[in-house]
């Protein structure tokens, strides 16, 4: 099946990223959690809630509860009804066309990441946290973390 958002849906959805967002700093600010680990709140976009729904459901869905670890241990739940949420589209163009886009904005990054690796050029991350564990099991990325998601959200933008 292809699903699409409807205008509710793609409300919700922003709705949820943004209290994911606001939920995991005051956690972290709040001394609750570590993000050390993880920081999907801040890389979740609306395109990962839907490629979820597509990938994940082959037949007919009624609802879909997408889930996302915000920090290291407290994880957040969004649940979407059919026909109110999200409807079949009939069109796999669409899909299509959302999946590429993601895998050219990353492409599209990846290109300026082989040329500051040639260059031996590291942009430095705003997150000193990410920044701390920027070099960790071998990782050698020149555009690392937030700044990495953050390139490739603006280039998908763009296209």
């Amino acid at each position: 099946m292809n699903y699409i958002f409807t205008k509710n849906g793609e409300r919700k959805v922003e709705n949820f990223i943004q209290s994911c967002i606001e939920k995991r700093k005051k956690i972290i600010n709040e001394g609750i959690d570590t993000g050390d680990l993880v920081d999907n709140a801040g890389k979740l976009s609306i395109n990962d809630v839907l490629l979820s729904i597509n990938y994940f459901h082959t037949s007919n869905l009624r609802k879909h509860t997408y889930s996302v670890l915000i920090t290291d241990h407290f994880r957040e739940e969004l649940t979407l009804i059919y026909e109110a949420d999200f409807i079949k589209c009939e069109k796999q163009s669409i899909i299509d066309d959302a999946i590429n886009k993601e895998h050219l904005a990353e492409d599209i990054v990846d290109v300026f990441e082989n040329l500051l690796d040639e260059k031996n050029i590291e942009i430095p991350c705003n997150d000193p946290t990410e920044e701390g564990h920027r070099h960790d099991d071998g990782n050698d990325a020149k555009i690392y973390g937030t700044e990495y998601f953050d390139l490739v959200a603006q280039v998908r933008e763009l296209l």
